[in-house]
């Protein structure tokens, strides 16, 4: 949990609001002591990580290979927040990566525990990009659900940032699990 803790407080910025040591598992009501440790997020929510003793579970090392589909994803206001969030992450050696989904950009890093974290920052017309997303998302499910696999987001390397998206190479190793 120290390096947790480091990570998210000392690097992301997220300040450590509450570590709960618990005896009790809430899922079993066996004895189980824990800590429950609650990072801050900056909107009033919080990043809640456990962790357990050695012997209770065994090592938590069924994460997905794939972060496509199970990762945290956290909203950065402001690019420029983004940015320096790169550069902290590169200055201490956490290897990360960009990518430019048009309608955002997404930084990319894995925490201490391997899970995937990922940073958005939304485009500069992200109002007009979700009204128009809106306005056909009925419609794209319906063609999906008929198998119209077709792409629909055709003009997202239009959308530009300050950040470049990474190469594919770096892209896998980061979202890939080893």
């Amino acid at each position: 949990m120290e390096a947790t803790r480091r990570f998210y407080e000392d690097i992301l910025g997220m300040p450590m609001v509450s570590a709960m040591k618990e005896s009790i598992d809430s899922t079993n009501g066996r004895k189980t002591p824990f800590l429950h440790c609650f990072f801050e997020m900056g909107d009033g929510g919080s990043l809640a990580l456990f962790q357990f003793l050695p012997d209770a579970y065994g090592p938590a090392n069924k994460l997905p290979q794939d972060g496509i589909d199970h990762h945290i994803a956290m909203s950065v206001p402001d690019f420029d927040d983004l940015a320096e969030l790169k550069a902290k992450l590169d200055k201490f050696g956490y290897q990360n990566c960009g990518i430019n989904h048009g309608f955002c950009y997404s930084l990319y890093v894995r925490d201490p525990n391997g899970m995937l974290v990922e940073f958005v920052s939304d485009a500069v017309n992200e109002l007009e990009i979700n009204e128009a997303a809106a306005a056909s998302a009925h419609q794209e499910l319906e063609k999906w659900n008929s198998k119209d696999y077709s792409p629909n987001n055709l003009e997202r390397e239009s959308v530009s940032y300050p950040l470049a998206p990474s190469p594919v190479e770096i892209i896998s190793k980061v979202t890939r699990r080893r």
